[in-house]
This record gives structure tokens, sequence and C-alpha cells, in this order.
């Protein structure tokens, strides 16, 4: 069990004996993250039932698409869905506090003695909760990185703790950032397999940036031939880095027909669905392709396009296990 699932394994025992676990899920990043988490758990401990909750407050025109996102995920998943649809009145408190009020009363109304709650909050959201639930407003909110809070915690705030204030005042935040990202000198990839150089930059804490290939007769096909930022640069954590791959002769000129090439990978055996995530990089693009938890036997099909030359990366469980380049024609 990793650290995240043992921290997760403590404070759920700390809430007690359960009936079910309800997690609320938004389709939002924090909610998305605690959700997987605990399907991880969950698959460790299948007596207790996992739910979802979503709540759609139908204040903001792609309000349907999230909850259709929402619905897509849970089903992936294997995790029970519950919807509910409800009704704003954005003259109490402002927007955002109606509409918290709104989904707290739809949660409450969907639980039953002996449910526990799971929300994804970063810490700002608690503070600007705690603000409402005394009778004050968040106010103006500004960022800086700072070594010793967290990132989303909150580092300073005016007025400041202590000052007797009229109820309704705003209170401005400073919010963390977290400790400054971490500097990496970028690594030489020149002459390295295109999946080695992939490798060694996710294994120095970087990423792969676009790809695109070009003709070098005097190089091995599919090698490192250049790279942006250069060998030597110094860089934060996370950064992207660029790749010129070799190739013996010129790019096919696309037909402008729907061609498209045929992408099969065979999730591998086992009792756990695995993370699957495939890449498709261009000279001018870096997209997902696929983003999910598949069973174990399970075969993935995607259709490929072919109008530009373009690189499939597929990682499985956050490693990079496939590389396959597609010319273009």
């Amino acid at each position: 069990m990793d650290t995240d699932l043992r921290s997760l394994d403590r404070e759920l025992a700390g809430a007690g004996a359960a009936r079910r676990y309800l997690a609320a899920y938004s389709g939002g990043v924090d909610s998305h993250v605690l959700l997987h988490l605990m399907h991880r758990w969950h698959e460790l401990h299948p007596d207790v039932p996992l739910l979802a909750l979503h709540v759609h407050h139908g204040m903001h025109p792609e309000a349907d698409a999230w909850q259709a996102h929402c619905a897509t995920v849970c089903a992936d998943l294997g995790i029970p869905l519950v919807t509910r649809q409800v009704d704003v009145d954005v003259r109490e408190g402002g927007p955002e506090a109606a509409a918290r009020a709104a989904r707290y009363a739809a949660f409450a109304a969907l639980m039953e003695p002996g449910d526990v709650l799971l929300l994804a909050h970063h810490r700002r959201d608690q503070a600007e909760t705690l603000l409402e639930s005394n009778g004050l407003c968040s106010g103006r909110k500004s960022h800086l990185h700072h070594t010793a809070a967290d990132a989303g915690t909150v580092a300073a705030q005016a007025p400041p703790a202590g000052r007797l204030v009229a109820r309704g005042t705003c209170v401005d935040l400073l919010v963390s950032l977290g400790p400054r990202p971490g500097a990496v000198v970028m690594p030489r990839l020149d002459g390295l397999r295109l999946e080695d150089a992939v490798a060694l930059l996710q294994g120095g804490g970087l990423t792969t940036g676009r790809i695109r290939y070009a003709v070098d007769r005097q190089k091995p096909p599919e090698v490192v031939i250049g790279q942006q930022p250069p060998a030597g640069y110094r860089a934060v954590l996370n950064s992207a880095v660029d790749l010129r791959i070799s190739r013996r002769s010129a790019a096919a000129r696309p037909t402008g027909g729907e061609n498209q090439h045929l992408f099969r990978y065979r999730v591998s055996g086992g009792f756990l669905r695995q993370h699957i995530r495939v890449e498709w990089k261009t000279a001018t693009l870096s997209t997902d392709l696929f983003d999910a938890y598949v069973a174990p036997g399970r075969e993935l099909w995607l259709l490929v396009p072919s109008w530009h030359d373009g690189t499939l990366l597929l990682y499985r469980n956050g490693r990079l296990e496939t590389v396959r380049f597609y010319p273009a024609g």
C-alpha cells in the first residue's frame, strides 16, 4: 500500500465504521483525484459500498457535459453515480456561496445514518467555507511561493486573525503556491532511441513535449538529433522538452483522405484495473488519446490520425511501456 493509500486508510479508520462511503464528484481535479484514490482503496476493502455523488448546478453552459464526463469516468471505474440537479438562488450571498449551500443540501438529502461523505478541498476552499459560515466573505486572493506553507494553504490574511470586524466583511487571502519548483539540468539526449530519451526525461522530472521528425541519412532512424531546451540548460521540474527525431526518407505527402492507423493494445492479466494513458505527439500537437482505468484482459483499439507524422506513447500505471511511430500518408 503506497503513502497516499496509507494516509487515506488512517483517515477513514478515524471516522469509524461506515455504512457507505459517498464521494462528492464534480469532475474537477480535486474530486477526480479523490475518486481514483477511493477506487484504489475500495479494491482493497470491497465490503463497504462506494458511491459517487454529482450535483448539477445549472449555472455553467458546460454543466451537462461535466455531468456526462462524470458518468463516463464512474462507468469506467465501476463506481455507481448518483446525480442531482439543484436550483441555485444567486441572491443568497453570491453565486459561489449559493452553489455551495445548494450542493451541501443535496448531499445531506442523499445521506442515510452511518454514511460517510468524502469531499475534496484545497485548504483555500476550506478557508472560504469557514469565512462564509461565520458571516464573512472571501475577498481578493493573491498567490506566492512559500517555503513554509503547502500549496493551496492560506499563508496570510487581511484583516488579521483576532481583529473584531463587522458581519459581512470581506477577508483578503494570500494563498501559498508551495515551495518554488526545483531546477534540473537538461540531459544530453542526442543519439538516444526515442523510447530511451522519453524514459530518461521521465526519470529526471521532465516531460516529453512535441516530437518532430526530420530526414538525416547520417544517423540511424528514430534517434534524437535535436532537443529544446538544449542539453545543459537549467529548467524547472516538469518542464516539457521538444524532440527532433531522425528518419531516413521524407514524409509522404498527405492525400487528404480519411486514412487512419489502428493501434491495438491488450491489458496484461491480473486482478486490478490498470491505469492506461495514451499520448499522441506531432510537431505541432501534444494531446491524450485515452486516459482511463482498464480491466485486465481487455483490448484497447484506437484510431490514430495519419495526416502528419506522429508518435504514440502508452503509459501503464505511470510508466512508459510502448512507443510507436506512425508516418504520414
